[in-house]
């Protein structure tokens, strides 16, 4: 595997797990990230792509 092919595979890899955390659990990015936690429903809703 070229060294390019390796860094799309890896940057793929990132988003993948990237993504699971934002559906799963929307306050563990923020507070791995030092953002502020929150308490509103909106960002979980956000990021699950609710359309209620």
């Amino acid at each position: 595997m070229s060294p390019a092919a390796r860094s799309i595979n890896i940057f793929g890899i990132y988003l993948v797990v990237l993504g699971i955390v934002l559906l799963a659990a929307p306050n563990l990015l923020l507070f791995l990230l030092r953002l502020p936690l929150t308490t509103e429903v909106w960002k979980a809703l956000a990021s699950r792509g609710a359309t209620a």
